[in-house]
């Protein structure tokens, strides 16, 4: 979807942009559904599909996050994750666990009712038990950036669904090969306001 380069290009336009789109878009009464400090958990699951091949690589995994919103509208978080690579490459078969940390941004750039439309970009670390992707290394960088929907419940549950265009490989770092997992990533799961 976004190679690395038009990755940061597009993080750099959505944020010098964030203050024109919060203010054009913002709720009546000057009431958002995400408030500075506002502190969030969240739960979710997620599918990956890589791109491009028809015997590609699969990935399921269950992300844990935290996030407190430094401004209305706009979050940073952590998160840990729990990944799972699966499926066949040329002749090499996949079954890897992935254990990862990784932190994010996110914009809710159009709140409207009880729905929000936001932005997120996040970079991180997954660590697996066999080399990955196939002739890899077992550390690995991780980024994506994508675009989501939230459903406020109420004011302390949301229900949110995401689409991902998702990055991982060595960087060249750690070993003189750097091969590479690039998926497109579905997310759906549940966010709980703890403050």
């Amino acid at each position: 979807m976004f190679s690395y380069n038009n990755q940061l290009y597009l993080l750099m336009i959505c944020f010098f942009i964030m203050p024109v789109f919060t203010n054009l878009y913002a709720q009546e009464k000057n009431e958002n559904l995400t408030q500075m400090d506002d502190q969030i958990i969240s739960l979710n699951f997620e599918y990956g599909s890589e791109k491009g091949r028809r015997d590609g690589i699969e990935s399921y995994a269950l992300r844990f996050g935290y996030e407190k919103y430094l401004r209305d509208r706009f979050s940073v978080g952590g998160e840990l994750t729990v990944k799972n690579f699966s499926g066949e490459r040329k002749t090499s078969q996949i079954d890897a666990l992935a254990l990862g940390i990784s932190y994010f941004l996110k914009w809710h750039f159009i709140e409207l009712n009880k729905w929000s439309l936001y932005f997120d970009h996040g970079l991180g670390l997954i660590f697996t038990n066999t080399e990955f992707p196939p002739k890899g290394t077992k550390i690995n960088g991780s980024i994506n950036v994508g675009i989501g929907v939230s459903y406020f419940v109420n004011s302390f549950i949301s229900i949110n669904l995401a689409i991902k265009d998702y990055h991982s490989s060595n960087g060249n770092g750690f070993a003189d090969n750097n091969p590479a997992y690039d998926a497109t990533i579905f997310s759906c799961g549940i966010s709980y306001k703890i403050y």
